[in-house]
C-alpha cells in the first residue's frame, strides 16, 4: 500500500530511513488493514480498496510530513485529471493522494484496453492483513514497485 510516493535522490534513501524510524512513526504500528472492495479504475488498474483508518490517516501526515521536504519538484498529473486538492497537494508535497485524497488500496495488477475481470468470487476477510513494517522501493513510470531499496522494521 502507498502510503506516499515522489521522486527523491537514491543518496536520500538513508536519510528517508532515518525520518522513517525517528521517534513518533513506530507508535501507528502494527496497522490493521481491513478491505472495503474491489473496483477498476477509469485507467484499468484492479484495486483492493482499505478502510481510511485515523491511523492510517496519522501515519500518512508522519510520513509527508518528515519526508516531503527531499522529495524533487513533481507538477504532472500522474494518471488521470486532478482536483483542485490533488493539484494543491501535487504542488506542496509532489503526490496528490494526500489527506482527504488519500485512497488507501492495493493494486493488483492493469487490464489490458479489451481486458474484463471477474470479482464476484474474492472473500473479503482473506484480504485483511496487519502491516508491521514500512519499505522504500524504487518505482517504475507506472508507480510499480520495482526494487526493495530499504526495509524500515516498526
Amino acid at each position: 500500500m502507498t502510503i506516499y510516493m515522489a521522486e527523491f535522490s537514491r543518496s536520500h534513501v538513508e536519510e528517508l530511513a532515518g525520518r522513517l524510524t525517528a521517534p513518533g512513526i513506530s507508535s501507528y504500528f502494527p496497522i490493521e488493514l481491513d478491505p472495503t472492495g474491489v473496483s477498476v479504475t477509469q485507467g484499468g488498474y484492479v484495486e483492493i480498496s482499505y478502510s481510511k483508518t485515523f491511523t492510517l490517516q496519522g501515519l500518512q501526515m508522519q510520513v509527508v510530513r518528515r519526508c516531503h521536504e527531499l522529495a524533487l519538484p513533481n507538477l504532472e498529473a500522474p494518471h488521470s485529471s486532478l482536483t483542485r486538492n490533488q493539484q494543491e497537494n501535487l504542488r506542496r508535497y509532489s503526490y496528490d493522494l494526500i489527506g482527504d485524497s488519500f485512497r488507501p488500496h492495493i493494486t493488483l495488477g492493469r487490464l489490458l484496453p479489451a481486458g474484463t475481470v471477474q470479482l464476484t468470487d474474492l472473500e473479503f476477510e482473506k484480504l485483511a492483513f496487519t502491516c508491521n513494517e514500512m519499505v522504500l522501493y524504487r518505482a517504475d513510470s507506472q508507480g510499480s514497485g520495482r526494487e526493495l531499496l530499504k526495509a524500515i522494521p516498526q
